[in-house]
């Protein structure tokens, strides 16, 4: 496994963990979840920067997954003010990395 998809791995997990402490109402779980957003975040950004690929479908399921980070964004968000659409957010941004992980060609 490469060193990015260990990283994808342990930032996923850390984002896991946030959501369910934020279920049992821990006080610092967003900042938890936050955190392990923010490296899913950069860890996009990085793959959408180094694919460099002129096919319509890679550039657009790059794309779904920018659109998935966005949301990650707005889950943090939403767990910060205490509202509870944040697992929708979640839920959505989940089932979108879903797709382009079955979408996605290995490269």
């Amino acid at each position: 496994m490469k060193t990015s998809g260990i990283l994808y791995l342990i930032f996923g997990l850390i984002v896991v963990a946030g959501a369910i402490l934020h279920i049992a109402e821990w006080a610092l779980s967003p900042y938890l979840f936050s955190a392990g957003a923010a490296g899913l975040i950069v860890l996009k950004i990085k793959a959408l920067k180094s694919a460099s690929s002129n096919h319509f479908r890679i550039r657009r399921l790059h794309n779904i997954q920018a659109f998935a980070a966005v949301l990650l964004v707005a889950s943090a968000y939403l767990m910060f003010i205490g509202s509870n659409f944040w697992a929708l957010t979640l839920i959505l941004s989940a089932v979108f990395d879903l797709v382009v992980a079955f979408r996605m060609p290995e490269e």
